[in-house]
């Protein structure tokens, strides 16, 4: 979308969506802002009520990653309706056909067949309606709403689309009942079209292709043509504004000319002669913004100085301004005057962190949203997660297949602090594989070649400032697995892969490095290796290896192998067997501390398991994931809040049966069950750890991996998310308090855990309450919501129907901001048994609000902020 879109809208209602600090997935971990590029802005206004809506990779902000158009409502993003939603945004507009104002949008969308097409869908407020399918052919690109004579009506153009399979055109108009082809005024495809009001009504302004590369004027039934041509490409940037001597059509490229004359960078029209707006460079987006004295052009450049402003004066750049490209813009009025919104492909605005958008008081940017992006992008796959104590603190290492951590480059291996990226240097020019920290120092394992430009052969030492080479392997030799491990010899660390020679020592598949040389250990295992577990059960530690490997040539095939310091064996009985062992972990399910093995087809005594258990000398098989296709390639013990629990991850590549097919599932020691939201579809995760994370004292459980796929087409992935049990919660605020006629700003919190089967123990309260007045705490199931609470500062935060927990008093001292409201939640739905949601179940998501009088003000009530909660066992 190459236009600035600053049109008005006026009647939808949409539903924001909370993102829990402290509970669930969470994919954003770094920067705050979009995940990828915002490439349209369009202001609405609805019901007198500002949103605005944006386009382009924004998923992230609303906790839909794929989802590619979210609207602000003033307050948050939010979502709108899931069945129907666009795959892809390429414009947008407001038209009412005859039932209010409703927005277009134009793109590719998925039919309930699977198939995907062109087309324009409009959206209510509550759901999407397909008002054509375009085809699988051809392409539909820009809208316009424009009155020729005949009433307003809403324009499509492109390139050869179709009409429900029927007719194919580059240019058709709905007037809200069918759609009509008009006629081509040229002979290639429409690319761009505007509406410009003029003396003698509106003209659409249609421009052609770069092969054509003429502008036409339509007026209802003919058309005429306007002398432009653009030699080089299509314009970059459209937008009709009004800088306060009537509307203009402003169109930006390269090589730009009119009549034949010199080449422009931007020229504007009014429907009857042309000017040129002097400008050096490209320009990407345009808009305009009152900076205090009027409305002034704004635009963007690819330039070193990508945002400047022309007032009186002449150009001046933007300073501060986003550190690239911005691609939209639009502006929203506040109480305290406008702001300028910019979406495009950008990480910074001077010194703050917004990625992709962002937006500009006059004065200050500021971030949209404090949600964040992490490890995301093209087929982003994290395949190690290591977390390492340093004089700093716990750190966290991710490795794997990435270009950016946060807002850094990060070629393959990024460190996190719990707040920010930081890269490793140059980084590696391969996936890493593996991570493990010895002797002061991280070690990094996988199948490439170079570590900040020094040759490192698959293993690469990094002291915190520098890399450097311990030997690494020979030939095409893998590193897959790192781990420390005393053998009897002083901790040292061991590798394992599938390799013959490491650091010039002959060595199969594992090798031990005690920080100066190699050794072998003994004569070596055959096949390949691709997990270390230093465990312990009791008799003393030993080191296990995972994979596909035989004590001899032509021996027995096993999944784990075992050595002590001097020997190996194949450890336990009955001798596991299967296909590959891909991961290792100690766990201590009330038993005693166990050996569990993830991976691929694993079987025990004619039994089949993708984890199996050592306790002791005995192998078992630990049931319930007998999926063939979903191989466990991540084991990891965590407690979240309920003693320790081992969490087992696996490929989610297809739709399957409860509990099994979710990306990630947990077992306590008897059964498995799953866990939070479900992971897309064609998800793998690789790679698990916990680490400390500041929303919740137990840290959180850290997925890595290529974690999404949307649209069943492109791979739009995200390499990190992280996990915490909202069970281990008590709720997270939301929505914004707003202030009362005493100046007070209620605030809601929760105590405890809300149980769907004990009768107390969680307590829902909302403090600095007007004192000397009565209220009450309401609750919902249905979802959060966001809708303006008369003329106040208040906002209705819960989505209907809701639920009232009885009248109280708030106590405190008339005309203070000492009293509150209080109840216990488990204990109220407990003892009413007719209550809304009951009987509840574990796992129900509750939206919970304070509500008391204030009679001076527009509602005589108030509201306070809100609660999410989720109902545990």
């Amino acid at each position: 979308m190459h236009r600035a879109l600053l049109l008005s809208v006026t009647a939808i209602v949409t539903v924001p969506l909370a993102r829990a600090q402290c509970g669930g997935f969470d994919s954003t971990l770094g920067l705050p802002g979009a995940a990828g590029i915002v490439d349209g802005l369009l202001r609405a206004d609805i019901g007198g009520t500002q949103r605005l809506f944006a386009s382009g990779d924004v998923g992230n902000l609303v906790g839909r990653p794929g989802d590619q158009l979210i609207e602000w409502n003033g307050q948050a993003w939010s979502a709108l309706a899931d069945q129907g939603r666009p795959v892809a945004v390429y414009d947008m507009e407001l038209f009412d056909a005859g039932a209010g104002p409703e927005l277009h949008v134009v793109g590719r969308f998925a039919l309930p067949s699977g198939a995907v097409r062109y087309g324009v869908s409009r959206y209510d407020g509550q759901q999407w309606h397909l008002t054509t399918d375009g085809g699988s052919q051809g392409s539909m690109d820009r809208l316009a709403v424009c009155d020729d004579g005949s009433g307003r009506a809403l324009y499509v153009c492109g390139n050869q689309f179709a009409f429900n399979g029927v007719a194919s055109t580059s240019l058709a108009r709905w007037d809200g009942t069918s759609w009509k082809p008009l006629s081509n005024p040229g002979l290639y495809p429409i690319r761009e079209i505007d509406c410009l009001p003029t003396p003698t009504g509106e003209r659409l302004i249609a421009i052609s292709s770069p092969q054509a590369r003429d502008v036409h004027l339509w007026d209802g039934s003919t058309w005429s043509l306007v002398s432009l041509s653009s030699y080089g490409s299509l314009p970059r940037a459209t937008a009709v504004l009004d800088l306060g001597s009537g509307p203009r059509w402003y169109v930006c490229g390269t090589y730009l000319r009119y009549h034949g004359g010199l080449p422009q960078k931007i020229l504007s029209f009014d429907g009857a002669s042309w000017a040129v707006v002097d400008f050096p460079t490209l320009v990407t987006a345009i808009g305009a913004f009152d900076f205090g004295a009027g409305p002034e052009l704004v635009v963007s450049t690819d330039s070193l100085e990508p945002v400047w402003r022309r007032s009186a004066g002449g150009w001046a750049a933007l300073d501060p301004a986003p550190d690239y490209v911005a691609e939209a813009f639009a502006v929203l009025d506040t109480p305290s005057g406008q702001e300028l919104w910019v979406g495009g492909d950008f990480h910074r605005v001077g010194a703050l962190a917004a990625s992709h958008i962002a937006r500009f008081d006059g004065a200050t940017w500021s971030a949209t949203t404090s949600s964040s992006q992490g490890i995301t992008g093209y087929a982003a796959d994290v395949r190690a997660l290591h977390v390492a104590e340093e004089p700093s603190g716990r750190v966290l290492y991710a490795g794997g297949s990435f270009a950016t951590a946060g807002d850094c480059v990060a070629n393959n291996i990024a460190r996190f602090d719990g707040a920010h990226w930081s890269a490793l240097g140059q980084g590696v020019d391969g996936p890493v594989n593996a991570l493990e920290s010895f002797q002061g120092a991280l070690f990094a394992g996988g199948p490439f070649q170079f570590a900040g430009g020094v040759a490192a052969n698959r293993l690469a030492r990094w002291d915190g400032a520098s890399w450097s080479s311990i030997g690494g392997t020979s030939g095409a030799g893998l590193v897959d697995a790192l781990e420390v491990h005393d053998d009897g010899g002083g901790a040292a660390l061991f590798v394992a892969g599938n390799f013959g020679i490491i650091g010039g020592v002959a060595a199969r598949a594992v090798a031990r490095w005690d920080g100066a040389q190699w050794s072998a250990l003994g004569s070596g295992v055959y096949g390949s290796a691709s997990a270390l577990l230093s465990h312990d059960d009791g008799s003393g530690a030993k080191l296990y290896v995972g994979g596909s490997l035989r004590l001899a040539p032509g021996g027995t095939l096993v999944p784990v192998l075992c050595w002590d310091g001097s020997s190996w064996s194949v450890p336990g009985a009955p001798s596991p067997y299967g296909g590959a062992a891909l991961c290792l972990a100690s766990f201590d399910d009330g038993g005693g501390p166990a050996l569990y093995v993830g991976g691929s087809a694993l079987g025990v005594g004619g039994v089949a398991s993708h984890v199996l258990k050592l306790a002791g000398s005995s192998w078992s098989s630990v049931g319930g994931l007998q999926s063939k296709d979903s191989p466990v390639r991540a084991l990891q013990v965590h407690d979240a809040g309920f003693g320790s629990q081992l969490y087992a991850a696996h490929s989610s590549t297809q739709p399957s049966a409860l509990p099994w097919g979710r990306g990630i599932v947990r077992f306590d020691g008897t059964q498995w069950s799953e866990i939070g939201d479900s992971l897309a579809t064609q998800s793998t995760c690789r790679a698990l750890a916990v680490y400390d994370d500041p929303a919740c004292p137990r840290g959180a459980l850290y997925l890595g991996g290529a974690l999404a796929s949307f649209d069943g087409a492109t791979p739009s992935t995200y390499g990190l998310e992280r996990f915490i049990d909202p069970c281990a919660s008590s709720g997270v605020s939301y929505c914004t308090s707003g202030t009362t006629t005493n100046g007070c700003t209620p605030t809601i919190s929760g105590s405890g855990r809300a149980s769907a089967s004990s009768a107390s123990g969680f307590e829902v309260r909302v403090t600095s309450v007007d004192g000397g007045r009565s209220g009450h705490l309401f609750y919902g199931v249905s979802g959060p919501h966001s809708a303006p609470w008369g003329q106040s500062s208040h906002v209705l935060c819960v989505k209907a129907p809701t639920q009232r927990m009885g009248t109280q008093a708030t106590g405190g001292t008339s005309g203070g901001c000492d009293g509150q409201l209080a109840i216990d939640w488990n204990s109220f739905v407990s003892s009413h048994p007719g209550a809304l949601g009951t009987p509840l179940l574990a796992g129900v998501d509750v939206w919970a609000q304070g509500y008391f009088r204030d009679p001076p003000s527009a509602k005589t009530t108030a509201l306070s902020d809100a609660l999410h909660f989720v109902t545990c066992p």
